[in-house]
């Protein structure tokens, strides 16, 4: 049998949330067992959330917002972690977002928020930007801290666009912590 180190024998590859890893289970006396990428992340605290906002969850997204962390019980908080990708997909008609478009939480803290411009445009686009809040602190971003079993929304500022047919793509990374 060759030697792990062996990149001939057992190539290099970036994993995938459900590629698979071999580890010894020491409840289970020592037996060889697998696991996924995407259950080191939860045993490690990281999880990643990829999810693509439908035309009709953007246009009610004020009066509407969208849940994308539902709350986890008592004791716990939802932190966003590092950088959020988002993509805006055009399709035919641009949105008419009044103000601005914010992942936050019900009492209105938000991680990262898109300009109308940025959701209002007519061509396809990919926006990147780190997880902060713009806190009470008159605009210094801070590290985002939710309130204890609160969601974690997607809501657009002050009022629903009124047209627009895109979708548009989230991808980022978050931690729920139980105090």
């Amino acid at each position: 049998m060759a030697k792990i180190n062996n990149t001939t024998v057992y190539p290099n590859v970036l994993p995938t949330a459900n590629d698979y890893v071999v580890l010894t289970d020491v409840n289970d006396s020592d037996q060889t067992k697998t696991a996924t990428v995407a259950d080191f992340q939860l045993f490690f605290g990281i999880t990643t959330l990829e999810v693509t906002l439908t035309s009709t969850q953007l246009l009610n997204s004020f009066t509407n917002p969208v849940t994308l962390v539902p709350a986890q019980g008592a004791g716990t908080y939802i932190i966003p972690q590092g950088l959020l990708v988002s993509k805006l997909n055009f399709n035919t008609v641009a949105y008419d977002f009044v103000d601005l478009g914010v992942i936050g939480y019900s009492f209105g803290y938000h991680s990262m928020e898109w300009t109308s411009g940025n959701l209002n445009s007519v061509a396809s686009g990919v926006f990147a930007g780190p997880v902060t809040a713009y806190g009470p602190l008159g605009g210094i971003a801070q590290p985002i801290v939710g309130a204890e079993n609160t969601d974690l929304l997607f809501l657009c500022g002050t009022a629903n666009p009124t047209v627009g047919d895109g979708t548009l793509s989230l991808i980022f990374q978050y931690k729920v912590i139980t105090i």
